[in-house]
């Protein structure tokens, strides 16, 4: 009887042997399948761009040791945002107001599908200030052309009634404005001589100056960016 029992805990040792050794051998064989990988996306990162931003990284912050500002922090926003799903199902009192509502769960959606794109999304190029920051922006990015997909697919006339909804002041006619009636910048004759300039530079001034810039830094051309400001000049009087 004994020599069974000693014959059968060494089967069970020998098969948790057999057991380690494979679970071994199959987690050196991803780690190292990890590292291949690793060194094949570097690489193709080195071919694709003119700059080792991998290298650039590694030089401002240890991998192997990263500071707070520099970890990923995932567990703790998932811990926070769950909290903030519990409080507001629980704790917080109910509003019979559906624009209110729905305005208060878009915007709350938009909120938690950034901060997670900020948490598990990968790193871009950039890194200055913080990849987070780069993380944020391609989320938004990403929202920004799902709602310009589902307007798509709706009629103009419904498509200005959703995006009343962010602004009450949409649709309503505005007041034409002469841009080119008198290009003087410095009007001698008028009790404030420069009420072109504080008449003429509004919002649409500004906007058409900051889309311009933003168009030099994506294109990096000024033929380009130029051209393309142009040509959808003529795109937004063809829609008016």
């Amino acid at each position: 009887m004994e020599e069974v029992m000693d014959g059968a805990m060494q089967a069970v040792d020998g098969a948790l042997d057999n057991a380690k050794s494979a679970m071994d051998t199959a987690i050196d064989r991803i780690k190292k399948e990890v590292n291949l990988q690793k060194l094949k996306s570097d690489s193709m990162c080195q071919l694709k761009t003119a700059h080792n931003w991998q290298e650039e990284k590694e030089k401002v912050e240890d991998p192997d040791a990263p500071s707070y500002f520099w970890r990923a922090h995932t567990v703790t926003v998932l811990l926070v945002m769950i909290c903030l799903l519990v409080y507001t199902a629980l704790f917080e009192t109910p509003v019979e107001d559906s624009t209110y509502n729905g305005k208060k769960g878009f915007v709350a959606a938009l909120f938690f599908w950034v901060t997670l794109g900020m948490t598990i999304m990968p790193d871009g190029p950039f890194l200055r200030p913080h990849p987070a920051l780069w993380r944020f922006t391609f989320a938004l990015g990403i929202f920004y052309e799902l709602l310009l997909i589902y307007i798509l697919f709706q009629t103009p006339g419904d498509a200005r009634k959703l995006l009343k909804y962010i602004d009450a002041d949409l649709g309503e006619p505005i007041p034409e404005k002469n841009y080119a009636g008198n290009c003087k910048l410095y009007d001698g004759d008028n009790e404030d001589p420069w009420h072109n300039i504080k008449d003429k530079v509004d919002i649409f001034i500004v906007a058409h100056l900051a889309g311009y810039w933003c168009k030099t830094l994506i294109f990096r051309d000024w033929w380009l960016s130029t051209v393309i400001s142009i040509m959808f000049e003529f795109l937004e009087y063809t829609l008016e």
